[in-house]
């Protein structure tokens, strides 16, 4: 403003100039360029930079009109903003303040309560011999494990934003999550090994491709039958204890907590609360009844808890000793069938349940172990400083390898898919390390300077057109060249085409002749409305629109209502609001996904109808617009900025759903090789060294990657329903299978991963030198297949006539293991069984994996189809 009054002829006695106005435009389109970037680069500051969107369009927009440095504009604007966002804050941190170590143990008891269902329902019916249990199959696997984990991320993070007085610090909740994050693993193989135990006791007319390359025969099944009877008693009593000691844990991390809210505090609110301040129990007890405690005085839960705990222990001894009767007669029917060779299916499921049922084991002692002593070191509330950094509050987009991914449930927030890892900038071949540095090619340069350059400067990908740059002029050309890929990534170019925009829809308040209407029909709530509603989003492009117009339309109808009603009583408009917001409120946090813009836009639209002819009313100004021409103008207004940001979410072209699906199954049918190929190159390859901490936490953050990712195609399937079929229907089934498949791959490349670094180092070198051959014979058909999906996926490019599939690759490097690793009588003692379980357990995922492969390449040749020769020569016969 104060650039602009410079900048006008102070002899003009008309404010609005061409000079003013052209400076006034020229800093509307770069603050609005600068805000909207920070907006797309931070998503966590999408609301605040919204807000300075509104403050700098209204601001910039009046000064057209007014004469002079007038500071008070923006004041104007500010101060109730401001004021308003105080409130809120007032509200939630003095009236109600938002108890986050009580979230984060009330999310905590639901997944430990979660996983520990999970468990005992898994481990009884795997104990069980009866036909009717039902196991879960690999999608239900993922979903128990899933449901509550992310959500407890997210607890725990906002536990770590905060300045607490609690017992607990955000470590100690950090470290709680990662144990609870690590029974995944082993709770993911029980479920699997019951699983593949229902597939593999199947009558003889099993399908090749299910569980095994082979048939199982009977003498094979009664045997199995056999040694998990022999073993049932020492299952079901481990079962049993884990179960009883994450109860027990469950519960006395349940003691650091408050008391949880309910609906009778809120209204009841501060009585209720004034337990906070009572002192916590210091006897932790393990969930024991109170009447034996009162009448044994001898009773202490805390040796009793102890006590499980050892006992837990000595289970895990005892199991680890040696093999049993009945393993042993198993094995030895295996190799009684002469007219085969032997196949150790069955046996591999054992060893699977039994190395899964070991490391719960571990897993459940650690967070015991944890919880007793917390409260021997927490025996009182203090206070305790935010302990995440300030760069990782605000990359909420990264993800953390300790942990997990944000909230992926993105239809229930304003930005819809925007704010992801799998956006195609973030995953794109040129952002990533693919490839080799500027200096890779370099042979002259020495060792020592290759690589400090190696780890201090960034990859540069493999580009077919050029060799990377040498000299300084080249270096300056692709300097160049990556200011030109900066200017039209998705960041740079959505908050261009925003401030374009925002100042078209401006131009009326910079002329003479259009200024007076626009302020009068109060113009900005176009631009602010653009603001709000832009943003980059896959799918749902088309109802979207729609239905903001809906909502928009029955907010002015709505306003005109309430204005009726109460006839400007201000307690009448006050109540009736009330009411309104309640139930539109109610519908946008818990409503369908489409009732969400709708909610919003009767807010919104709501508020200004009325809010404007109470202003009018109160001012008494003369002749001024009725309730319904207030209406028609706002919701004109709000259309208007609907349509232009519906205009440039088109441009260049509208993203579809579908469309993004593909492209982003792609991706992460490519991250999952680079997992597999990551897998096979640290564990199965003959001397290799073992990957380093910072591999395995790359490795780790990967992985999540990737598992965000799949949440995120999960969504976009969902919303691809919505999405009319204009040139032809949605291929919904194929696409469902195809998803499932590539959700099962990335979890079972974690057992396999999980499964291996359970293997010795010797062992590992062994295994890897004696099937060099056929190895890299079955992981060159994988990785084949793994890159021709991805290719036909991300370009429609169909699949060759001929190629070997993994489902063949996997037949043949079965056989190979079966004939060159015999497991013999001497191998099951103590000091050899735990490297075959954990082989077997890695086998089993590996062939669960190649079935999962199969079906997505036959899922995906099904879409994009075959280069057929046979009809090249049938056409040109």
């Amino acid at each position: 403003m104060f650039l602009a009054d410079l900048a006008r002829d102070p002899t003009n006695q008309v404010p609005i100039q061409a000079t003013s106005s052209t400076v006034l435009a020229v800093f509307l389109f770069t603050g609005t360029f600068v805000v909207n970037y920070i907006r797309m680069y931070f998503p966590k500051a999408n609301f605040g930079c919204v807000f300075a969107c509104i403050i700098l369009t209204i601001t910039l927009t009046n000064a057209s009109g007014i004469g002079g440095f007038q500071p008070t504009i923006m004041y104007m604007i500010l101060i109730p903003i401001a004021t308003g966002t105080a409130i809120a804050l007032a509200v939630a941190i003095l009236l109600w303040p938002e108890d986050t170590i009580t979230t984060f143990l009330n999310v905590l008891s639901l997944s430990i309560d979660d996983y520990n269902t999970f468990f005992k329902a898994q481990s009884e019916d795997f104990i069980s011999l009866s036909e009717t249990s039902s196991a879960s199959t690999l999608p239900e696997l993922h979903a128990s494990m899933q449901r509550n984990l992310l959500l407890l991320i997210d607890c725990k993070r906002t536990v770590q934003r905060e300045v607490l007085y609690t017992y607990l610090s955000g470590k100690d909740c950090s470290k709680i999550t990662r144990l609870v994050k690590e029974m995944r693993n082993p709770l993911h193989g029980i479920g699997f090994s019951l699983l593949k135990k229902k597939q593999g006791l199947k009558s003889l007319d099993e399908d090749e491709t299910d569980a095994f390359s082979c048939v199982v025969t009977d003498q094979e099944r009664q045997a199995f039958k056999d040694a998990l009877i022999e073993l049932t008693p020492l299952f079901s009593e481990l079962a049993d204890l884990n179960y009883e000691l994450l109860a027990a844990t469950s519960k006395r991390f349940a003691q650091f907590g408050n008391s949880p809210r309910t609906a009778i505090s809120t209204f009841l609110w501060p009585f209720v609360r004034f337990n906070l301040f009572n002192k916590r129990d210091n006897h932790s007890g393990s969930g024991g009844d109170a009447d034996i405690e009162k009448n044994n005085k001898a009773y202490d839960p805390e040796l009793e808890f102890k006590y499980k705990i050892e006992r837990l222990q000595d289970l895990i001894s005892s199991m680890e000793t040696t093999a049993t009767p009945g393993m042993v007669k198993f094995l030895e029917t295996i190799h009684s069938q002469e007219e085969n060779d032997p196949r150790y299916g069955l046996l591999y499921i054992l060893f699977c349940y039994q190395m899964n049922l070991k490391t719960h084991s571990l897993k459940v002692i650690a967070l015991a172990e944890e919880s007793v002593r917390l409260v021997h070191d927490r025996q009182s509330k203090r206070l305790w400083l935010p302990s995440i950094t300030w760069k990782k509050w605000f990359r909420t987009g990264e993800v953390d390898p300790q942990v997990g991914g944000d909230d992926i449930n993105t239809t229930s927030n304003g930005q819809g898919l925007i704010r992801t890892s799998t956006r195609p900038d973030n995953l794109d071949d040129d952002n990533m390390a693919t490839g080799q540095d500027e200096n890779s090619r370099d042979s002259s340069r020495n060792s020592k300077n290759y690589n400090k350059t190696h780890k201090s400067k960034r990859f540069l990908p493999l580009d077919p057109d050029i060799y990377p740059p040498s000299n300084k002029r080249e270096r300056f050309f692709y300097s160049l060249y990556l200011f030109k890929k900066w200017c039209v990534s998705i960041n740079t170019f959505f908050a261009f085409k925003t401030a374009v925009a925002v100042v078209l829809l401006s131009i009326p308040a910079y002329r003479v002749d259009d200024a007076a209407w626009f302020n009068q029909w109060r113009g900005q709530w176009a631009q602010i409305s653009l603001v709000l509603w832009l943003f980059p989003m896959a799918g749902l492009f088309y109802s979207s629109m729609l239905l903001r117009l809906i909502g928009t339309i029955l907010g002015g109808i709505l306003g005109i209502v309430i204005w009726e009603i109460s006839r400007g009583n201000p307690y009448g408009i006050s109540i009736l609001c009330f009411v309104c917001f309640l139930f539109l409120q109610y519908a946008f946090f818990f409503g369908p996904m489409y009732a969400k813009p709708v909610s919003l836009l009767i807010t919104v639209t709501l508020g200004l109808v009325v809010i404007y002819e109470y202003q009018y009313v109160q001012d008494q100004v003369p002749n001024h617009d009725a309730v319904y021409v207030v209406a028609g103008k706002r919701v004109l207004l709000v259309c208007i900025g609907l349509v232009a940001a519906s205009i440039l979410n088109m441009i260049p072209t509208q993203v579809t759903g579908r469309v993004e699906l593909r492209r982003r199954l792609a991706i992460t049918i490519t991250q999952i090789g680079r997992l597999y190929s990551l897998l096979a190159s640290s564990y199965m390859v003959p001397h290799e060294q073992l990957p380093t901490e910072n591999q395995k936490k790359m490795f780790r953050k990967l992985a999540l990657e990737v598992q965000r990712q799949i949440a995120d195609e999960r969504t976009l399937l969902a919303n691809a329903l919505f999405e009319p079929p204009l040139r032809g229907k949605f291929p919904f089934k194929e696409y469902t299978i195809l998803l499932q498949s590539v959700e099962n791959m990335a979890d079972l490349v974690e057992s396999m991963v999980y499964a291996a670094k359970s293997i010795e180092n010797e062992w590992r070198s062994h295994i890897s030198s004696v099937m060099m051959l056929e190895r890299k014979d079955y992981l060159s058909s994988i990785m084949v297949t793994l890159k021709l999906t991805t290719g036909s996926l991300a370009s429609k490019m169909t699949y060759p006539p001929f190629l070997i599939t993994p489902a063949v690759a996997r037949h043949r490097f079965n056989n190979a293991v079966e004939k060159k690793l015999r497991i013999q009588r001497r191998d099951l003692d103590v000091n050899t069984l735990p490297n075959f379980a954990a082989f077997g357990v890695y086998l089993l995922a590996s062939q669960t994996f190649v079935t999962e492969l199969e079906l997505a390449r036959k899922t995906v040749t099904e879409m994009v189809g075959i280069d057929d020769p046979y009809e090249w020569k049938e056409h040109y016969k």
